[in-house]
């Protein structure tokens, strides 16, 4: 997979993340699939790793995600991209990521 596919597959996962239409367990099935995944770009996985930290405490929202981001240290990422339509079911994301490797 070239560089350009995987970013796009990468931002397409976070994006599903944050989808407030995806499932707890399809969430959590995504995360899982990504675990051990390093992301191309170093905003994306300061990202991804914020997410995993407030999936327990309510919906991923920009604003939640912006705020602990901030206190991350990282108030310059713009979270906006990520909260984009999804466009992709979790399945198809998984096996986009898993072929990856």
């Amino acid at each position: 997979m070239n560089r350009t596919t995987q970013l796009a597959a990468e931002i397409r996962a976070l994006r599903a993340l944050c989808d407030s239409t995806m499932t707890d367990r399809q969430r959590q099935n995504l995360m899982k699939s990504l675990e051990g995944h390093r992301f191309l770009e170093p905003d994306c996985q300061v990202v991804f790793e914020s997410i995993g930290a407030l999936l327990h405490g309510g919906p991923i929202t920009a604003a939640r995600l912006t705020l602990h981001l901030n206190n991350r240290g990282f108030p310059d990422i713009d979270t906006g991209r990520y909260f984009a339509t999804a466009g992709a079911s979790s399945e198809t994301l998984e096996s986009t990521i898993d072929n990856q490797a």
